[in-house]
């Protein structure tokens, strides 16, 4: 299931993260979608708690970037020169994390563990109706200039999530021709 709560186990945290085709992930208290994360910085969270899964049981090939020039010496491994971006983001979210009161060394591994996913998604995430007209929603995106929407019913319960590249999949499927069927001829006799 892609729905998180705001306060959601690292094991919740896993599976969601297994659905590679969600991009954005809606938090929900009690029915109502209190916020969204994009998939990146979901990521990121994971990897500062130590609880991101490796690359290697991951359902897709995952690609390293050389990187020609590091933004510092004691970030790069001495045997291949690649960058330490788990170290970097390591670097990046302890001192949050500290902040907040967590303490992301002991409880890397635990998949009992919390991540508090309210301080790190949007809140007051966009809304749309289930029912509103298809041509207007495009609109709708470029004005907010946001990439992802919750879909809501009139009585304000969660649907579900509409990303502007659902819609721009949704509209090019419907636009392309569609094939013609083969026909099929019987001899008659």
């Amino acid at each position: 299931e892609a729905l998180l709560p705001p306060e959601a186990t690292v094991a919740s945290v896993q599976r969601a993260l297994m659905k590679w085709e969600v991009t954005s992930f809606p938090i929900v208290s009690e029915g109502v979608c209190v916020g969204l994360t994009p998939r990146a910085r979901l990521e990121a969270a994971m990897r500062a708690r130590g609880a991101y899964l490796p690359k290697e049981t991951a359902p897709v090939k995952v690609l390293d970037d050389r990187v020609e020039t590091p933004l510092s010496p004691d970030l790069v491994s001495e045997e291949d020169d690649e960058l330490d971006m788990d170290g970097m983001l390591q670097g990046l979210y302890s001192p949050m994390a500290s902040r907040l009161g967590l303490d992301v060394e002991a409880q890397a591994g635990s998949e009992e563990a919390t991540l508090p996913l309210h301080c790190i998604m949007d809140p007051s995430p966009y809304t749309l109706l289930e029912d509103m007209p298809a041509q207007r929603l495009y609109p709708l995106f470029t004005a907010a200039n946001t990439s992802a929407a919750c879909v809501v019913s009139k009585r304000g319960e969660f649907r579900g999530v509409l990303s502007r590249v659902n819609l721009i999949s949704a509209a090019n499927h419907a636009l392309r021709p569609q094939q013609p069927r083969p026909r099929r001829y019987e001899r008659l006799s």
